[in-house]
């Protein structure tokens, strides 16, 4: 039986998170609840998509729900990494990358709220 990508990316996750916690072991706590965090995020997110992929296009109120689970999740990973990066930017590049957030998640809203994709 061939492993999928769905379960590569899910095994590559499991075994490096540890890793990133074991490594986060000298800094603040804050780093490996980082670490945790985004790696729960991941996991729900990861799940949110194979429950959407695996969802019958007839139970459009089930999509559109785990459509807007997928929004949220995939915002606050990327506002979670964006906030960590944004420490080490200038002010000029830390703007661009929330506007960048920003942009993709109110993008994102608009496209589950106008759209609906044919399904």
């Amino acid at each position: 039986m061939a492993i999928s990508a769905y379960d590569a990316a899910l095994i590559f996750i499991a075994a490096s998170s540890p890793v990133a916690v074991y490594r986060a072991r000298e800094e603040p706590l804050s780093s490996s609840a980082f670490a945790m965090a985004a790696y729960l995020n991941l996991l729900a997110l990861f799940l949110s998509v194979k429950l959407l992929d695996t969802t019958p296009p007839a139970d459009r109120t089930r999509r559109r729900r785990l459509k807007a689970a997928v929004l949220v999740l995939g915002t606050t990973l990327q506002a979670t990494f964006s906030y960590r990066v944004c420490k080490l930017l200038p002010l000029s590049l830390s703007l661009f990358l929330w506007s960048a957030v920003v942009l993709v998640a109110g993008g994102g809203g608009w496209l589950l709220q106008s759209v609906d994709g044919g399904q």
